[in-house]
């Protein structure tokens, strides 16, 4: 997604929080439902036991991390080659 709508994207997900709030239900609702998610899997032993606020956090922080630094430099286009390692990464860090 990223690659072909880096307008949108950089808008939606790389905002600052102050610009995004100004969005209301919109953008707390994408938060709400990968809490809700992580839940499940946990409860399902799909992913390590953690608060799922923190696992949001974490996902977040891995995948998001990649086109921000695509965005500034200190990555090379395109994001979307880094799919593998970020799935990785992502499963190191929350799957059980």
């Amino acid at each position: 997604y990223y690659d072909g709508n880096r307008d949108a994207f950089n808008y939606v997900l790389l905002a600052p929080r102050s610009l995004s709030e100004s969005l209301g239900e919109v953008y707390e609702r994408q938060g709400r439902l990968f809490v809700e998610l992580f839940t499940r899997l946990a409860a399902r032993g799909e992913v390590r036991e953690m608060d799922p606020k923190l696992a949001l956090a974490v996902f977040g922080g891995i995948v998001l991390a990649v086109p921000r630094l695509v965005n500034e430099g200190g990555l090379e286009p395109p994001a979307s080659g880094y799919t593998e390692e970020i799935t990785d990464a992502v499963w190191r860090a929350i799957g059980n």
